[in-house]
């Protein structure tokens, strides 16, 4: 009965904490920066929203009716509905991914951009859905957030007609002031090859989010990180739930792919195969964006593939897929 009383103690003190945090809104001045707009920034902006941190894809409207869910062309970087298709979230919640082309950041300046890429807030100081994975941005190289910005500045204006944020629940809007912080980025050059290096790209990759069990607040589970099992519903045409694989190099997971089988694995995915690949109505379809992926580099994705070996084996084997329930 004590542990019990304890526990029940501890839950609401809890609460008090998380409920106090949350009226408390971040702010922070945004940077006063103007980026460079060369081409070999550009071009690496490129490489970065396109193919690592896949912002293009995650910022459109996918197009679930081929393998992968590639962004409807013309649609990249405009915003989509993201969240409450491909989650189980509570009814009546509406969370865009925004606009993010020059006709919506037109007139942010560079600071207020690299504020919302790297701590979480908006162009008037409020707080972005962490669906963008702010708390992960938060520790790219300066140069990295510069050139992502110098290519948004540099792609054409797309005006969208996507509706305003709505959560519904007066205890979820208080709660996005929990995860704004202000950014850590880090100065200089990472050599491809360190340590720094492997650990940004890891981090803008993104792979930990949808390969990890998660928290009620859709954070990765400590522990458990990259060992699968994530459910995620599967937009129509196709239906029921995909699930993400394990990464560790247990036999459950990676244990026997080679360096070549990763690297080939994502290399071989491309627009052309992904836009050849339908999606048979009500089956199955993976919610990996391959398409956006293939487009990374060889040495990265062996970079990726080193460092998810180095990985503590976890035995843990989830479904490819479940059907819907009848």
């Amino acid at each position: 009965m004590r542990a019990a009383a304890l526990r029940i103690t501890w839950t609401l003190l809890l609460l008090l904490v998380l409920v106090a945090a949350s009226s408390c809104a971040p702010s922070w001045r945004a940077r006063s920066i103007q980026v460079s707009r060369d081409p070999a920034s550009i071009e690496r902006g490129r490489y970065l929203a396109n193919h690592v941190a896949i912002c293009m894809t995650c910022h459109a409207e996918r197009d679930y009716s081929y393998f992968g869910g590639p962004p409807k062309p013309g649609s990249e970087g405009r915003g989509g509905l993201t969240i409450p298709e491909l989650f189980k979230t509570p009814k009546g919640l509406i969370i865009p991914a925004p606009n993010i082309t020059p006709a919506a950041l037109g007139d942010w300046t560079d600071g207020e951009i690299f504020r919302a890429i790297t701590g979480g807030l908006d162009k008037d100081g409020g707080p972005l859905f962490p669906a963008h994975p702010y708390s992960m941005y938060r520790l790219m190289p300066e140069e990295d957030v510069e050139a992502i910005i110098a290519y948004l500045r540099s792609i054409p204006a797309r005006p969208d007609t996507l509706p305003e944020r709505y959560l519904k629940y007066r205890s979820l809007n208080g709660m996005l002031n929990l995860f704004p912080s202000p950014p850590a980025v880090t100065k200089g050059h990472l050599e491809p090859g360190s340590k720094k290096y492997e650990q940004n790209l890891m981090r803008l990759a993104g792979c930990m989010w949808c390969h990890s069990p998660q928290t009620r607040l859709a954070f990765p589970i400590p522990g458990q990180e990259f060992t699968g099992g994530t459910p995620i519903l599967v937009p129509p045409p196709g239906a029921g739930t995909a699930w993400s694989t394990n990464l560790t190099p247990d036999p459950t997971g990676l244990g026997d792919w080679t360096r070549e089988d990763f690297i080939g694995r994502f290399k071989r995915t491309t627009s052309e195969v992904v836009h050849q690949t339908p999606i048979t109505p009500g089956g199955f379809n993976s919610l990996m964006p391959w398409e956006a992926y293939s487009g990374m580099t060889e040495e990265d994705l062996g970079i990726l593939y080193d460092a998810l070996r180095k990985r503590k084996p976890v035995q843990k084997m989830s479904p490819r897929w479940t059907p819907p329930a009848e």
